[in-house]
């Protein structure tokens, strides 16, 4: 009896070693992780088996530490072969995460990278796209863990806009970036800059502009994407789940064919925005003097517009201290000669709203008179 079990138990043993001795006993080497990475490139990104000689020839240049891994995936991802190659937006985002972290998206991720590449990414976005995905920790956490080189090779780009970027430099850059999925071109940054330091047009005029463009529209973002971008583009940051629900629900009960510049006046009418912008001396948005001198934005005080011969009647002197800029909220504005709207408040509670036309001239006038000339 004693006998028998002992051999149960010796088998039990050997059988549970058998089973575990693969996990607990066996370390993957450097060189086998890269063998397999590389198998891994060739098939989710080329769609064939790796050639041997190419294997060989691109494992010794990472092994001796020639050139990184991400180097070598800008390299092979960058030739014809990758290129010909027609890959949608979401299976390349699947395909990097299958390559990258081995395993599937997640939805907040997958919804992430949607609204940075876009419906239709074009393989320069795509390879844009794999580096910053390949920048995550869980890659390079074990890219480190294996003792592979990352990246040695800087790519060279051309400097458009200073070292020290500033807010306008960047909202510029992010509104290129992320409503049109590509870096800016020297001319329409230099364009987009001096509109905006002018005063000649404003933050809200420029994203109005973005998303009328054919380059834009074929990027077919969803609802919940395009409105992720418009964080990015308003406040600098990646939206939070809440204001992201928010604002979707509120976007999805608009079916105006003007929906997409209501949702964004709505976004960016908020506290965050509007201090963003006083910092960059930028205006909200330039409105239509003939859309605005028939009436006024409130009508709670009777008050109402002045015209434009009584703008010039009262262009005398006196600076206004709190110009409003969040334009446009309940009605359809055009950018055409715009003028700016600024607040008066009359004994200390009443508040009257003013059109004119030249932010940097001053206006001197008694503004119960005005409204008496106006009755």
């Amino acid at each position: 009896m004693k006998k028998n079990i002992k051999k149960i138990v010796l088998g039990s043993l050997l059988s549970l070693s058998l089973c575990l001795g693969g996990f607990s006993a066996y370390a993957e080497t450097k060189e086998e992780y890269l063998d397999s990475f590389l198998d891994s490139v060739y098939s989710i990104m080329l769609n064939r088996e790796a050639d041997e000689e190419g294997k060989s020839y691109w494992s010794g240049k990472i092994l001796s530490g020639d050139i990184g891994i991400l180097d070598f995936l800008n390299q092979i991802l960058s030739q014809e072969e990758f290129a010909s190659l027609s890959i949608s937006s979401e299976d390349f985002i699947t395909k990097n995460y299958n390559l990258l972290i081995n395993r599937e998206p997640d939805e907040d991720g997958f919804n992430y990278w949607m609204s940075k590449l876009g419906e239709n990414s074009t393989k320069e976005q795509q390879l844009n796209l794999i580096n910053q995905m390949a920048h995550s920790e869980e890659f390079i956490g074990k890219i480190n863990e294996m003792g592979i080189v990352f990246k040695i090779y800087e790519e060279e780009k051309p400097v458009v806009v200073p070292e020290q970027l500033s807010d306008i430099d960047i909202f510029i850059r992010d509104a290129y970036e992320h409503i049109l999925g590509r870096q800016y071109d020297q001319e329409g940054f230099n364009y987009w800059k001096g509109q905006l330091t002018s005063q000649d047009k404003g933050a809200i005029d420029l994203i109005n502009q973005f998303i009328s463009l054919d380059e834009f529209k074929a990027r077919n973002l969803t609802d919940q994407q395009f409105i992720g971008v418009m964080y990015e583009v308003l406040f600098n940051r990646t939206a939070d789940q809440d204001g992201l629900n928010y604002w979707n629900s509120i976007y999805q009960k608009d079916k105006s064919s003007n929906r997409m510049a209501n949702i964004v006046l709505n976004i960016a009418d908020n506290t965050e925005f509007l201090s963003r912008i006083k910092n960059m001396n930028v205006i909200f948005k330039k409105v239509d003097l003939n859309l605005f001198y028939s009436e006024l934005l409130t009508t709670k005080n009777n008050i109402r517009s002045i015209t434009s011969n009584q703008l010039s009647e009262i262009k005398m002197g006196m600076t206004f201290f709190d110009i409003i800029v969040k334009l446009g909220r309940t009605k359809n504005v055009s950018s055409v000669n715009g003028v700016n709207i600024a607040k008066y408040t009359v004994d200390g509670s009443k508040e009257m709203y003013f059109i004119f036309s030249d932010p940097s001239s001053t206006y001197k006038f008694d503004p119960m008179e005005v409204l008496k000339a106006q009755k």
